[in-house]
C-alpha cells in the first residue's frame, strides 16, 4: 500500500483475510490494515476488499465496522457484498439492501446469494450452532443487536417473499428460496415450519425432477437446516431410494455428505450400511467415509464402527484408499475376541485380501476363548472354518480335549458329505469340471479335510491319562485311514487331476502326521497296520511314489515297535546286517553302540544308520553322528529318511536333518552333472551307428 501498488495489494487480499494466528496482536493489525486499505484503495478494488473483510468477519471473528461503513458506498455491488457479509455474521444492518437486491439487481448470482444470506440471517442461532460444520463456524448469534419487534417483522416479511419464490415452479430463484426457508423454519419452531417441510418434501419427491438436477442440493440443504426428525427421515429416504438403484451423482453424494450434520443413531446406521455396499462407486463410498470420520473421529489408536464396515466393501479402489486407515487400525488395536467374533459373523462376505489380513492378525494373538474357536471351526463358511483350524493347529495342546476332538470329527463328517456331493455332481454332469464354482468348492473342501486329517492323525491323544490305550481314539484314526483309502478308489478320482492331486495331498498329510507322532505312540498304533498294509499292497489306485515311500517308513517304524518300545536298536540292525550277508566277528553279546556305529558307517549300511538316528532311546551324540553319516551315502531312500527326520519333535534333530539333506542333495546334483560328460562320446558314437543302420529320420 505504501508504494501504491494496488493491483498487487488486491491479489494479496484473500491470503491476508485467511491468516489465522494465536497471536492476539496480529488479528487487530490485519483489521487495521484492511480498514486503511478501504480508505485508500481505488474504487475498482473495493468489491474484492469488502469480500476479504466479510470473510475475515465470518471466519476469523474480525471487526464488522468496515462492513457497516461499506453499506453507505455508492456502488450497489459493494453495498450488496457488505450486507451479505453482515448477514452471515448475524447482523441485520443490511437486510433492506438484500431485499432490494432480490427484486432489482440484474445479476442472477447476487440475487441468489441475497436469498441465501437472508435465510442465514434469520435462522435460529441454536439451530445453526448445533449443525455447523467444523470448517464453517458462525461468528455470532444472528440479529443479536436488532430490536425484537423489528426482527419479527423482518422474519415474516422475508417469509412472505421467499415462499412466493419457492412455490413458483417457473422462477429461477425457487431452489435457493427453498433452502433459505429451511433456515427460516428455525428447527421447527417457526409457525410455518410444517408448510415449509411439506414444500421441501414435495420438491424432493417430484418424479419429474431428474436426479442430476442441481436444485436438489438446495432442497436437501433446506431439510438439513429445518433439522426436524421428519426432515432427516426424508433425507435418509431419498438416499435409500438411490442406494437401491445404485445411481449417485452430485446431488445424491451431497445427501450422503449431509448425514454428518446430525449424529442421530439413524444417520450413523445409514452411513455404516453405505460403507458395506459393494455396488457403489468409490466417490460415494469416500463421501460416506469422510462423513463417518467427522461423526466418530479418526484417531490412529482407536477402532471405530465405520472401520469394521469399511473393510467389508468389495470396491477395490475404495479398499486401496482406506486400508491404511481402517484395516490397519483393526489389526493394530483389536483384541482376539473382537477379531474372532467379527470373522465368525462376517467372514463369508469379506474380500479375500481383508480376510487374509485378519487371519494373519488373529494367528498372531494368543488365548482365544474356546467358545470363539469352536464357533469359527463350526461356521458354515469354509474359509472361516480354515481360520479356526489353522489357529487350532498352531495351539493344539491348549484346546484339544475330548469335546474339541468330537467337534473335529463332526466337522470331518460334514466335509466328507460335501466331498461326496461334489463327486456325485461331476459323475452326473462331467462338464461341471470346467465350472469355476465347483472348482472353488473342491479346493475349499479339500483344504478343510487336509487340515482335519493333520489335526486328528497328529494331535489326538491315543492314550488315557493313566497310560492305557484309548481305543476310541485309535478307532477314529483307523476310520479316517479307511475313508481316505475308499476316497482314492473311484475311476473319477484317477481320471481328474484336480481330484487325484487333492487326495494325494491328504495321504501325504496323514502319513507325515503319523511320522510326526512321538515314537512312544508307535506300539499303540499297531492296530492301524492292517489298514496300512491293505493300502500298501493294493494294485489299483496306487499311491504316488513319494507317498508310497512315506507309507513304507510308517509301516516299518510301527512294526519295529511291536514287542517293546525299549527294544535295542542293535538287535534290529544286527538282523539287517545279516540279511545283507555282512559278516561280523563279534560274539553273541551286544557290541558297544559307538563301535557298532563305526561298523555301520564302514559297511555303508544306510538302513541301520537311519534306524539309529530315528530311535529316541539313543544318546543324542550317537544320533547326530548317524545323521551326518547318512549324508555321505548314496542310498535312494536317504532323501525320504532325512525328510522324515525333519518332522521330528526334537528341534536339534530337525535342524541337523535339514542341513544334511541340503548337503546331500547338492552332492547328488554334482554327481549327476559329472556322469553325462564321460558318456557323451559313447552316446554320440552309438547314435551315429544307429543312423547308419536305420537310415535318416528313423530315430527320433
Amino acid at each position: 500500500m505504501s508504494h501504491s501498488d494496488y493491483a498487487h495489494a488486491a491479489q494479496l487480499l484473500p491470503s491476508l483475510a485467511w491468516v489465522q494466528s494465536d497471536d492476539s496482536d496480529l488479528p487487530s493489525r490485519i483489521d487495521s490494515a484492511l480498514a486503511l486499505a478501504y480508505e485508500q484503495m481505488p474504487a475498482n478494488h473495493t468489491f474484492k476488499l469488502v469480500e476479504a473483510l466479510a470473510y475475515r468477519a465470518k471466519r476469523r471473528h474480525g471487526s464488522i465496522a468496515p462492513l457497516q461503513n461499506a453499506l453507505r458506498n455508492k456502488d450497489a455491488d459493494v453495498q450488496f457484498a457488505a450486507a451479505e457479509g453482515l448477514a452471515k455474521c448475524g447482523h441485520a444492518d443490511g437486510v433492506n439492501i438484500l431485499m432490494a437486491t432480490i427484486d432489482y439487481n440484474p445479476d442472477v448470482e447476487f440475487r441468489s446469494c441475497s436469498v441465501l444470506a437472508i435465510g442465514e440471517l434469520l435462522g435460529s442461532s441454536d439451530h445453526q450452532n448445533q449443525n455447523q460444520n467444523a470448517d464453517s463456524p458462525n461468528a455470532s448469534s444472528p440479529a443479536d443487536n436488532a430490536d425484537k419487534n423489528l426482527q419479527v417483522h423482518t422474519l415474516y416479511k422475508a417469509y412472505d417473499k421467499l415462499i412466493k419464490l419457492a412455490e413458483n415452479d417457473e422462477h429461477y430463484l425457487q431452489d435457493v428460496a427453498s433452502e433459505a426457508l429451511g433456515r427460516l423454519a428455525q428447527g421447527g419452531d417457526f409457525e410455518h415450519s410444517p408448510h415449509i417441510f411439506e414444500l421441501l418434501k414435495s420438491h424432493l419427491s417430484d418424479p419429474a425432477v431428474h436426479f442430476t438436477n442441481p436444485a436438489i442440493v438446495h432442497w436437501l440443504n433446506g431439510l438439513r437446516w429445518l433439522n426436524t426428525t421428519p426432515a432427516w427421515e426424508q433425507i435418509r429416504h431419498y438416499i435409500r431410494i438411490h442406494l437401491d438403484k445404485a445411481i449417485f451423482f452430485r446431488p445424491q453424494r451431497h445427501a450422503v455428505w449431509l448425514l454428518q450434520m446430525n449424529d442421530s443413531d439413524a444417520n450413523k446406521a445409514l452411513i455404516l450400511d453405505i460403507l458395506k455396499m459393494s455396488n457403489l462407486d468409490r466417490a460415494v463410498l469416500m463421501v460416506a467415509y469422510t462423513a463417518a470420520q467427522k461423526t466418530w473421529g479418526s484417531l490412529a489408536s482407536q477402532i471405530y464402527p465405520y472401520d469394521w464396515a469399511a473393510i467389508q466393501s468389495h470396491n477395490t479402489d475404495f479398499i486401496e484408499e482406506t486400508e491404511h486407515l481402517s484395516l490397519k487400525r483393526i489389526i493394530d488395536n483389536s483384541s482376539i475376541d473382537e477379531l474372532a467374533a467379527f470373522i465368525t459373523q462376517h467372514g463369508a462376505h469379506l474380500p479375500a485380501d481383508a480376510l487374509t489380513a485378519l487371519q494373519n492378525a488373529i494367528l498372531a494373538k494368543q488365548d482365544m476363548p474356546t467358545s470363539q474357536l469352536t464357533a469359527l471351526i463350526t461356521s458354515s463358511n469354509t474359509l472361516t472354518q480354515h481360520i479356526g483350524l489353522c489357529y487350532l493347529t498352531q495351539y493344539p495342546s491348549s484346546y484339544l480335549d475330548k469335546e474339541m476332538v468330537a467337534t473335529l470329527q463332526q466337522r470331518f463328517d460334514t466335509a466328507s458329505e460335501q466331498w461326496h456331493t461334489l463327486i456325485d455332481t461331476i459323475n452326473r454332469s462331467p462338464t461341471t469340471i470346467n465350472n469355476s464354482q465347483w472348482i472353488d468348492m473342491v479346493e475349499q473342501v479339500g483344504s478343510t479335510i487336509k487340515q482335519l486329517v493333520w489335526l486328528i492323525m497328529r494331535h489326538v491323544s491315543i492314550t488315557t491319562a493313566k497310560g492305557a490305550v484309548d481305543k476310541a481314539a485309535t478307532k477314529q484314526i483307523v476310520a479316517m485311514l479307511s475313508w481316505l483309502n475308499d476316497a482314492r478308489q473311484p475311476l473319477t478320482i484317477t481320471s481328474i487331476p484336480l481330484l487325484s492331486t487333492t487326495i494325494s495331498d491328504w495321504w501325504q498329510q496323514a502319513l507325515l502326521a503319523l511320522l510326526a507322532r512321538p515314537v512312544a505312540d508307535d506300539k499303540v498304533l499297531s492296530s492301524i497296520l492292517p489298514t496300512l498294509n491293505v493300502v500298501s499292497t493294493a494294485t489299483q489306485s496306487q499311491l504316488t511314489y513319494d507317498n508310497q515311500a512315506l507309507l513304507g517308513t510308517v509301516i516299518a517304524r510301527i512294526e519295529q515297535s511291536g514287542t517293546s518300545t525299549q527294544k535295542s536298536i542293535i538287535t534290529v540292525v544286527r538282523n539287517a546286517l545279516k540279511n545283507n550277508a555282512l559278516k561280523h566277528t563279534g560274539s553273541s553279546t551286544e557290541i558297544p553302540i559307538n563301535q557298532q556305529l563305526l561298523q555301520w558307517i564302514k559297511a555303508k549300511d544306510a538302513d541301520a544308520l537311519y534306524h539309529c538316528a530315528n530311535n529316541d532311546n539313543m544318546e543324542m551324540t550317537v544320533r547326530i553322528r548317524a545323521i551326518e553319516a547318512l549324508g555321505q551315502l548314496h542310498d535312494p531312500n536317504i532323501e525320504q529318511w532325512l525328510t522324515t527326520l525333519m518332522a521330528h519333535e526334537n528341534s536339534d534333530i530337525q535342524k541337523l536333518a535339514y542341513k544334511v539333506l541340503r548337503r546331500w542333495q547338492r552332492a547328488m546334483i554334482r554327481a549327476q552333472r559329472k556322469r553325462p560328460s564321460s558318456s557323451i562320446a559313447a552316446q554320440s558314437s552309438q547314435d551315429s551307428s544307429q543312423k547308419s543302420n536305420q537310415g535318416e529320420g528313423d530315430s527320433q
